[in-house]
């Protein structure tokens, strides 16, 4: 009787598993989950390339390891950001918006153009739309800039 009820459970296990394999399958996929797109919005003077390369998550990261600490604290380092919000969605898109820090004003040296915050720190800046900012030439050291 005990071989008759064990063969039975075990026979009807095994068909459930067959005919439900892709119940096993989404289970699985949920799991082994990743981000699979990170996008950058309102970006007008950064380059994407310039802050994906400043944090620590990567495409191809496990969805289910994302740490929203470490991004926070990425993005707070990137001088260039003044304000920021991000969104990881269930699909595994994490978009990120940034609000870029306007600069105070322009440095002329060498015939080349840095811009920068009030701080008289150096913003890169790969695209520049800005006007109708104060122009420093020449050499500069960094106290007297931060008084003007």
């Amino acid at each position: 009787m005990r071989k008759l009820l064990f063969f039975s459970v075990t026979s009807i296990s095994v068909i459930f598993i067959l005919f439900n394999s892709s119940i096993v399958e989404k289970v699985s996929s949920r799991f082994n989950k990743t981000i699979y797109d990170i996008k950058i919005n309102n970006i007008e003077n950064l380059q994407e390339d310039y802050i994906l390369s400043n944090l620590r998550i990567k495409k191809g990261d496990s969805f289910w390891t994302f740490n929203s600490r470490k991004l926070k604290n990425d993005l707070k380092e990137i001088k260039e950001v003044e304000n920021f919000f991000f969104n990881l969605n269930s699909t595994g898109l994490l978009e990120i918006s940034i609000e870029e820090r306007k600069p105070h004003m322009v440095w002329i040296k060498s015939d080349r153009l840095y811009y920068l915050d009030e701080n008289g720190n150096i913003l890169n800046f790969s695209k520049y739309s800005f006007s109708n900012l104060t122009e420093i030439r020449g050499s500069v050291e960094k106290k007297k800039i931060k008084r003007i």
